[in-house]
């Protein structure tokens, strides 16, 4: 008997009270009410990220709502497992793991691939590349093998390591593609009190689905249009050059996208797997692997990332980035942002449009908030897993115009901020100030034109060239430090527009927060390490511009706030501590 991820229990999935099980998809409403379940408990978190949205996926592509009604109705009067189950069964045909012919998200009829050990299906594993040079050393190889020998993977956690990986990995090497949205998409989700909340607060009207694709028939085969694992590789790229484009398959394509050609190598086995440590009687060690899988080509507009336009004005998904996510992504993950060509996921605009609806509050007691996570990837390598979550504040409707232009406001001088502490670091690291008259000239030296002989200038380089990580993870602190700070400034700021208050005190305190925070960090920062090679005289220096770039005298940050011109008598009435007070006074 096959393993199927529709029929078969394996998705791990946390109750109310703390309980865990593995369950079967149509499942995840049970006992709702009582005891309901309320998040995804995989052994990784990436795992997590993959599996909301295969039940995202199937509930879109099975159960889509045809108008608000509909969906209304779907938030309020949960379907329950009996109701699922018959729809999910609907595609069930397709969502066999180890078939006899149709595999999910495999090519069944691959031969003569690639063999690799099973762990190559996990994104942060080190392959073959890594542990040939010996770079593998944060994510040991013993952790996947013993003796040599490879450690297998149980079928649930293989069919979540399969999926993760078509979802969000990088390029496999020549000819082995990164998936739809590229490698390391950033998946922003709207996040309810309990699991079918969060799948069904980011399912879209089926007519919304159609017109990402300008699909005019509303029927729905479920062949290769929509699961690529069904066709006989008609949309496999050959030698050719053929590539996929949005018009050549239906929108629900885009959550059940194969960019790579692999086949599962079931083993009947009852070893441990490797990950959850629970023994099975059929173990994965080994998959086969090939190239020329489908190569995917923009643009691709899909629902559950946002976007951003590329110097061609071509819409593109956000990927991870090193620094991590914060609350600097409201603009563009949450807000759209025209200044930068940023727009939020279609899912979490639709829930903007929807924040007005009295039944959407009292389904949400708990309320609602904006899931973000995705990998960092270099190249084909893993850097780094980012997760976060931003709580949305409620607005009223005719105050969510006002509410939106002032948390842009924040946010991006937060951003100035952030830019002039670390300017301001690496003029302590790496320059040298000179004088002139009021103006203050800085001088950068290369170590690779510096004389032999000035051994003070070639050890100051060479530390800051040390410190290349921690001026790299500034922005990082930064943004985490005040994060705090921003949720409780966004909630006085709402209080502050429905009142109709003065705007200009709420932005000054935030400025004061910010400069609080950066001072902090350079006073820390700017001697680790470095008294050796660091003159007091810079430091001060440093410190000053710092102060001057970050006043509220300063034009750019008065533009930013949108300070008014007598700025000066709201500035005093703001109440701070001695040290606030003389920040921006420089």
């Amino acid at each position: 008997m096959s393993f199927n991820l529709i029929h078969d229990e394996w998705i791990p999935a946390k109750r109310q009270d703390g309980s865990e099980k593995q369950i079967a998809p149509w499942d995840i409403t049970r006992e709702i009410a009582q005891n309901p379940y309320i998040a995804l408990a995989a052994p990784r978190p990436d795992f997590n990220g993959a599996l909301i949205q295969f039940l995202i996926g199937l509930v879109q592509t099975t159960i889509a709502p045809k108008d608000d009604r509909a969906w209304r109705t779907g938030l309020t009067q949960p379907p329950g497992p009996v109701r699922l189950k018959e729809a999910f069964e609907s595609v069930a045909f397709a969502f066999d793991l180890d078939g006899p012919s149709v595999r999910f998200m495999q090519e069944s009829t691959l031969k003569d691939g690639e063999r690799h050990p099973a762990s190559y299906l996990l994104i942060d594993a080190p392959t073959k590349k890594p542990r040939e040079d010996n770079t593998d050393h944060f994510v040991k190889r013993d952790l996947f093998e013993r003796a040599g020998v490879p450690l297998g993977l149980c079928l649930p956690c293989v069919s979540a390591a399969l999926f993760t990986l078509q979802l969000f990995g990088p390029q496999g090497g020549a000819g082995k593609f990164v998936g739809l949205r590229g490698g390391g998409p950033i998946t922003t989700l709207i996040a309810g009190g309990n699991l079918w909340e969060t799948i069904w607060l980011n399912v879209l009207r089926s007519g919304d689905i159609q017109d990402l694709g300008n699909v005019t028939d509303a029927s729905s085969r479920f062949d290769e249009k929509i699961f690529p694992w069904l066709g006989p590789n008609a949309l496999v790229e050959e030698k050719t050059g053929k590539s996929t484009y949005l018009a050549d398959v239906h929108p629900l394509h885009m959550y059940w996208a194969m960019p790579r050609r692999i086949l599962l190598d079931f083993q009947n086995s009852t070893e441990n797997c490797m990950l959850c440590e629970k023994t099975g009687q059929s173990l994965v060690f080994h998959y086969q692997d090939a190239t020329s899988g489908i190569h995917y080509k923009p643009p691709w507009r899909h629902p559950l990332s946002p976007h951003h336009k590329n110097k061609d004005g071509v819409l593109l998904p956000q990927h991870g980035q090193p620094d991590g996510v914060s609350y600097r992504h409201w603009l563009g993950w949450v807000l759209a942002d025209t200044s930068s060509e940023e727009e939020p996921a279609r899912v979490v605009h639709e829930f903007s449009r929807r924040q007005q609806w009295s039944e959407l509050h009292k389904a949400l007691k708990s309320g609602a908030r904006v899931w973000a996570f995705g990998y960092y990837l270099a190249k084909m390598n893993a850097r780094g897993w980012s997760e976060g979550i931003m709580p949305l504040i409620e607005i009223s409707e005719s105050d969510q115009a006002a509410y939106e232009e002032n948390v842009a406001r924040l946010i991006r001088v937060a951003d100035w901020t952030k830019d002039n502490l670390r300017i301001a670091l690496k003029r302590v690291w790496q320059a040298r100030p000179e004088v002139q008259g009021q103006r203050i000239v800085w001088r950068f030296s290369d170590i690779r034109k510096l004389p032999k002989d000035d051994a003070k200038a070639r050890e100051r380089i060479l530390s800051s060239i040390g410190l290349i990580r921690t001026f790299q993870g500034i922005s990082a602190r930064f943004w985490q430090e005040t994060e705090g700070d921003f949720y409780a400034t966004l909630d006085g700021l709402r209080k502050i527009i429905q009142h109709k208050t003065a705007i200009t005190p709420i932005r000054l305190s935030w400025l004061g927060v910010l400069n609080k925070r950066a001072e902090r960090i350079f006073d820390e920062l700017s001697q680790i390490d470095m008294l050796a090679a660091s003159e007091p005289r810079s430091i001060v220096l440093s410190l000053r511009e710092l102060r001057r770039g970050n006043s509220a005298y300063n034009p750019i940050v008065r533009q930013l706030l949108d300070l008014p011109i007598d700025f000066n008598r709201h500035h005093e009435s703001v109440q701070t501590s001695p040290e606030e007070s003389q920040l921006g006074t420089t």
